[in-house]
């Protein structure tokens, strides 16, 4: 696979360039917007970076590999502030600096070189996922755009457009598809039945998969070609494995072992692997609930399912009849539920949401998600919006099940 000194020059180069559009795109992970702009302003470094990484494809150089491997470190950024009630009620435009960060995110902080590898293990990855179809149809997220990959060969370097900048379809066009298509599910059929929307959400996901890098051959359908990507198989597992071991010492419950790990959160490659990864889940929860629609994005789920004839009157209720009698989940504390196929994945009681749409009724909850779409109808401007719609959505769907006696289903 990579004896070809040209070709692995190729690689490298097209590679990068999808590298460098997601992250252009990208809102969050400013360091490592930082460290490509520092890598294109030094031309020799630039050009040498890449003859180096290209001979290590054709080495396997572990001293190499090992100084890029000691580089690994993260970076810490709120992920959510705690929220402290104003006594006085008063709205205040000033900036409080005092505010204390309830939850951190902890991104991967690694070499230039790494990241580049890592974009082209992510890309060939992604070639195997989809001609073997090892990704589930349920899933919105990480996208691959449609002409990245070419169907009728299964070369692996003759099957990629390597001159292409984008990887990924844009993600906010996938985002409001997911959510889009649950509504149009719930609005086609309100006529026909009553319905019942679940909105459920995976705790830390990246922090909680637990990866075992040898379930990799049987996320990816036993391919054969999984041997010609060994090289960067080997370095990654090295990598993930040393970036949990970074970890372990500022954020509990992580692997304890030495061959399990999670998934770095600034990476590409775990776009791939958790698509492959949550792949038995999805496929089982349609199986066992049968829904009239169900989509993922990452780790937030939407399931549309007739709610005909169900005395039911408690989000509890809800949960207990279409997800632990059928098996998916169980009772794991006071706080979550544990999913029974992935012991070590749970979903937050706190973010379960139940919506309640009675057959024939006029819903509040679907004119208001009508009105915010439409007003957001602009990708261009959508993005912003987002935490409006969600806000707006939810708050207005509480106040109005707080009045109402037409629908008395609680959330």
């Amino acid at each position: 696979m990579f004896e070809d000194h040209n070709k692995n020059l190729n690689m490298l180069k097209g590679a990068y360039k999808k590298l460098k559009s997601f992250y252009y795109y990208d809102k969050s992970i400013l360091h490592i917007k930082l460290k490509i702009a520092c890598f294109e302003n030094d031309a020799v470094t630039f050009a040498d970076t890449f003859e180096k990484l290209a001979v290590y494809l054709e080495t396997g150089d572990s001293a190499f590999e090992q100084l890029l491997i000691e580089q690994i470190d993260y970076r810490v950024l709120p992920k959510k502030m705690a929220s402290t009630p104003d006594a006085t009620n008063v709205i205040s435009g000033n900036v409080d600096h005092n505010k204390n960060v309830s939850k951190l995110n902890f991104y991967i902080d690694i070499p230039i070189e790494l990241l580049i590898l890592d974009a082209l293990w992510a890309l060939l990855l992604g070639k195997i996922q989809r001609d073997n179809n090892c990704k589930s149809k349920n899933s919105y997220a990480g996208k691959l755009k449609k002409s990245l990959y070419v169907s009728d060969t299964r070369d692996l370097y003759l099957g990629i457009d390597f001159a292409s900048n984008r990887f990924f379809e844009p993600y906010f066009m996938a985002y409001t598809q997911w959510r889009d298509n649950a509504f149009r599910a719930v609005k086609k059929l309100q006529n026909n039945s009553d319905l019942l929307m679940l909105n459920l959400d995976l705790k830390s996901f990246y922090y909680s998969v637990n990866f075992d890098f040898c379930t990799l051959s049987e996320l990816f359908c036993q391919d054969e070609r999984l041997s010609q990507i060994d090289l960067l198989t080997r370095l990654f597992k090295k990598v993930y494995l040393q970036y949990t071991k970074v970890l372990r010492g500022y954020r509990k419950g992580l692997p304890r072992t030495t061959s399990r790990c999670v998934f770095p959160i600034g990476l590409l490659s775990p776009m791939i692997l958790r698509e492959s990864y949550l792949k038995n889940f999805d496929d089982s929860l349609v199986s066992k609930i049968e829904p009239i629609y169900y989509g993922r994005y990452v780790d937030d789920m939407l399931i549309v399912v007739s709610a005909n004839g169900e005395d039911i009157f408690s989000q509890q209720q809800f949960i207990e009849k279409h997800l632990i009698q059928t098996s998916l989940i169980t009772p794991d504390g006071d706080q979550n539920y544990r999913i029974i196929a992935y012991p070590n994945l749970r979903l937050q009681k706190e973010k379960v949401n139940c919506f309640f749409f009675k057959q024939d009724i006029p819903n509040v909850l679907l004119k208001i998600y009508e009105e915010k779409i439409r007003v957001n109808s602009s990708e261009a401007n959508l993005l912003p919006d987002v935490e409006i719609i969600e806000k707006s959505f939810n708050n207005g769907a509480y106040a109005f099940f707080k009045v109402t006696i037409i629908v008395p289903h609680v959330l």
